[in-house]
């Protein structure tokens, strides 16, 4: 029962879009892999032709980041399919009888069959979401006062971050 669901899953998520749909203020949309950005524009890879576009920002109406659906259902079923798995652990420690552990057994079973799928899905979810919206997020580089001490003398200078 676990490889067919998880052989589909895995199909599933394989065959799903890494793109990003890009809305631009006239009506127009863009679908392509964003990246990288500055402050003023985003580069996007098209899905057509994987050509490299610029898109200036104050033309963009709003960005649908992909991932967002399978990290939101793959989260809610993994939390769903590990809590059937931990009621029925906790199941078995307090029953008593002759029939407790097939019951439990079966609720263990469909949790695991559940949970790690969906964990994974949740998990690629997050990941290819998450990619997206980094490379569309312009930092810029971040300058901050810094101190060090070793115990007797205190060092001072700038530490900096920046992305690109």
């Amino acid at each position: 029962m676990r490889v067919p669901t998880i052989f589909s899953i895995v199909l599933l998520v394989s065959g799903c879009s890494t793109t990003a749909m890009i809305y631009l203020k006239d009506g127009t949309s863009i679908e392509g892999r964003i990246k990288r950005s500055d402050q003023p524009s985003i580069y996007v890879a098209t899905e057509d032709s994987g050509e490299l576009i610029t898109i200036d920002r104050s033309n963009i109406e709003d960005i649908d980041h992909p991932g967002d659906i399978y990290a939101l259902v793959g989260t809610v079923l993994g939390v769903l399919g590990w809590a059937a798995v931990i009621v029925a652990a906790v199941d078995d420690a307090t029953c008593e009888g002759m029939f407790c552990g097939i019951g439990n057994d079966i609720v263990r079973g469909v949790g695991l069959a559940v949970g790690i799928p969906s964990t994974a899905v949740s998990i690629w979810g997050w990941s290819v979401w998450g990619v997206s919206r980094f490379e569309a997020t312009y930092d810029g580089p971040k300058i901050a006062p810094l101190a060090m001490t070793d115990g007797e003398r205190t060092y001072y200078g700038v530490g900096m971050r920046w992305s690109w």
